[in-house]
């Protein structure tokens, strides 16, 4: 749902050059890390891989494909040892502190013993030109995946990946912009519950995508904005229809409403409130 390289979804590409690959490295590729990749995706793939310098043989980049027909979407992912190399690169990346995880009694471990999965992990990432490392906290219930052997096994591993994930785009936003490692969305699975209030509320996927991509949140959080959310909820539509943010507030001042009247307005004559909006310039 997305146009960004990773973490990105794509409906339509057109076929990028793969000079850079064999003919047999590309269908290797196909076979054994992409096997549900048609000819453009794997196109696009390769391009993508060999424009950002990471390795699918390596395992630092991954591509995923969700959904079928009109609904089939090309995600890009990296793997955790590709934002490691992407950070590396820069040459500031002077490694990282911790991790650390923590229950429910919020304090703080540097090895987690217990057999109860930690509700966070926490970890700093070191810049050769800032004063301080830069923090990031994930929670358990954000990223979990339910009924995987990974999550089951390793819960405090794989949370750390994603709290690592997270503080490396922070320190090293230019290098990770758009970019979304493999072990952070693990948990979108097919996103079916969120493909589902897009169409409800009538929002295009690619603005709920952008919007995710700005605010670093995850498909279980986005889910939970759009349901309990009437500001975003009335933003993102408006996106949709090619309204802007200072047109919906006109409206709302003449109309002396809150979001919660404008979106009842919105499900009860969306292209009513659509024309009435859109003549507020």
């Amino acid at each position: 749902m997305n146009n960004d390289t990773h973490g990105s979804e794509i409906v339509k590409a057109a076929p990028a050059p793969v000079e850079n690959y064999q003919r047999e490295q590309a269908e290797l590729i196909r076979s054994v890390i992409a096997p549900d990749l048609n000819d453009i995706e794997l196109a696009y793939f390769l391009e993508a891989a060999k424009a950002l310098r990471l390795n699918p043989f390596q395992r630092q980049m991954y591509a995923i494909v969700r959904g079928s027909g009109e609904k089939r979407r090309l995600t890009l992912q990296v793997g955790i040892d590709g934002y490691r190399a992407l950070a590396e690169r820069s040459l500031q990346y002077g490694g990282q502190v911790g991790p650390w995880w923590c229950g429910d009694d919020e304090v703080w471990h540097e090895v987690w013993l217990s057999k109860k999965p930690p509700a966070a992990a926490r970890i700093g990432i070191v810049r050769r030109d800032f004063a301080e490392p830069l923090y990031a906290v994930a929670l358990y219930t954000s990223y979990a995946v339910a009924e995987n052997k990974l999550w089951e096994k390793m819960p405090d591993v794989m949370l750390a990946k994603c709290a690592e994930s997270l503080a490396l785009r922070k320190a090293f936003p230019a290098e990770t912009a758009g970019l979304y490692t493999h072990e952070e969305m693990m948990q979108a699975g097919g996103n079916e519950e969120l493909d589902a209030l897009a169409e409800e509320y009538a929002i295009a996927p690619e603005i709920i995508n952008r919007y995710m991509d700005v605010t670093h949140i995850t498909s279980k959080q986005m889910v939970a904005i759009l349901q309990n959310n009437e500001r975003v909820r009335c933003e993102l539509w408006a996106r949709t229809k090619g309204i802007t943010k200072q047109q919906v507030w006109a409206y709302m001042v003449a109309e002396k409403i809150t979001y919660a009247a404008l979106w009842d307005r919105i499900v009860r004559n969306g292209v009513g409130i659509w024309e009435q909006i859109g003549g507020n310039q």
